[in-house]
Formats: C-alpha cells, structure tokens, sequence
C-alpha cells in the first residue's frame, strides 16, 4: 500500500520522529526512516532507535508511535495520481483486488477509509491478520482462499524487496513500481521484477495489457 497506492512516507516519518523526541532520542532525517519501512511498525521503530532499543520496552515505544500515527496517518498522505482512476477501471472490468500491507490493520483501513478507497478491495490485510507477515506467503494464501484466485492467475504490485520475495515465496509475477519515494531507484530496477514501472500511468497502462483483457 505504502508506496504502491498511496504517498504516506511524510507522515510515517514525521510519527516515528515524534516517538523518538517522547524517549529522549534523536529525530532521523526523511531518507534514514525511508530504508526502514516496509518490514512493520516493530521493526521500523527498532531500527530508528538504534542501540537505545535495548534500555526501553519496545512494544511500549511500539504502541506510542502507532497511537500518534492512527490520529496523523492522513495528514498530508495522499493518493498517488491516477491510483482512484485505476481502482474505478478494475473494479469495472469485475477483478478481484487485496491488500496486503505490513502496516497495522487498524491504522491501514483507516487511511483506505480517509481516501475513500476501501471499497474496492475484496479483501484486507494488515499486520495483525496474519500469523506471519510479508515476505511469509501466508497472507497470499489467505487472498487465495478468500477471493477462489490461484498463483498463476494473480499479480503482485509492491515497491520493495520485501514484496519482490513476498510474490515469488506465494507464486505470483511481480510488479515493481518504481515512484514511490521509499525503495532506491537501483534496487527496483535490479529487483528481478517481471515488469517496472517508472509512474502510475505506465502501472495502469501495463495491467490494461496484462491484466483486465482476461
């Protein structure tokens, strides 16, 4: 979702700044906290304190980020342009849609409900939906069950290593999108992605060739 739909990076920055300020810990630049995201909250907060995360509780620190982050979380987040469009055009051609997100799932359906996108997708998932999360298949397996899709006749959009390892461990092709703003150019242009795209129109031109024919 992050970085794929929508344009959230600001604002997860500006949250995981806050928590360290709350702990007494020096705010990180935009692009430190960018190579953080993607892997969930737990993970993203232990790299930005660094060595300090040994002397504080971490699932405290964990909780005080996302309570501040669920009441900012669409604060200057947006939608990438021509993602509304591109939802409206699938749904119309009658194919099923997830999310799977790292993110937690409280603060990802409040942020698919602000920019008025939920009802596209058949099916929800954030970091508390499954036992595992991405790059584990289980949560691809949950869409597979939920949505009667298989492997071969699914795609994968994501920005990250994590989604490229995430669609290839569940068997799905890949497509990398390279304008988000959170994974470096280079390492989606070497991802090993079936297909790249450089802007959200060449993503909606590509799964209008793809995809939506079938």
């Amino acid at each position: 979702m992050d970085g794929t739909l929508v344009d959230s990076l600001r604002d997860i920055a500006v949250a995981v700044n806050y928590t360290l300020s709350l702990y007494g810990l020096p705010v990180l630049p935009l692009e430190v906290i960018e190579s953080y995201v993607g892997t969930g909250a737990k993970t993203l907060i232990k790299k930005a304190m660094g060595d300090a995360a040994c002397r504080f509780d971490l699932d405290e620190v964990v909780l005080k980020f996302r309570e501040y982050y669920i009441e900012h979380c669409l604060d200057e987040t947006r939608l990438f342009p021509g993602t509304r469009e591109m939802l409206e055009y699938i749904a119309g051609k009658g194919i099923r849609t997830a999310v799977v997100t790292n993110k937690p799932s409280n603060i990802t359906l409040r942020m698919l409900e602000g920019m008025d996108i939920k009802d596209y997708f058949d099916v929800i998932l954030g970091s508390e939906d499954v036992p595992k999360i991405k790059p584990n298949p289980e949560a691809a397996e949950l869409v597979f069950e939920k949505t009667g899709a298989s492997p071969d006749e699914s795609l994968m959009i994501g920005d990250s290593p994590v989604d490229m390892q995430f669609a290839r461990n569940s068997g799905m092709k890949c497509v990398m999108v390279d304008y988000g703003g959170i994974t470096p150019h280079e390492v989606v242009m070497n991802s090993g992605a079936d297909w790249i795209c450089e802007t959200p129109g060449d993503l909606s031109n590509l799964l209008a060739k793809i995809l939506l024919p079938r």
